[in-house]
């Protein structure tokens, strides 16, 4: 587990071999550059799938949803998937303002979305 100045993030694996980070806290500007390296440490293959488990998270700014999209856009240049998990009611009204929901891909939890990933044979 790695944390922040009020966020926790722990990188695991999932059922279906997905990586997955679990956030907990507040994503904002005081921790978003140490999600954003720690982000940046993962290594991500063509076809892998990376799942951001937001359940625990409270609180996101701007500069959460900067450390997210740059997530997204490094997924995508090495031909990996991105997607969130569990935004809680507060998360996905910033996804919907930012426009961030048209971009990342959102599921009620890590689960469901290793399941939508694996398609109708798994």
């Amino acid at each position: 587990m790695t944390s922040f100045a009020r966020l926790s993030c722990v990188v695991g694996t999932l059922p279906g071999g997905a990586c997955c980070v679990t956030l907990t806290g507040e994503l904002d500007l005081d921790n978003a550059p140490g999600l954003r390296s720690e982000l940046n440490g993962i290594v991500l293959e063509r076809g892998q799938y990376l799942v951001i488990d937001m359940t625990g998270v409270t609180f996101c700014d701007s500069s959460g949803v900067t450390a997210l999209l740059n997530a997204y856009d490094r997924a995508q240049s090495v031909g990996a998937t991105l997607v969130a998990a569990g935004l809680t009611e507060i998360v996905r009204r910033v996804f919907e303002l930012t426009g961030l929901s048209r971009v990342i891909t959102a599921y009620p939890t890590p689960a469901a979305a290793v399941a939508a990933l694996a398609g109708p044979s798994a």
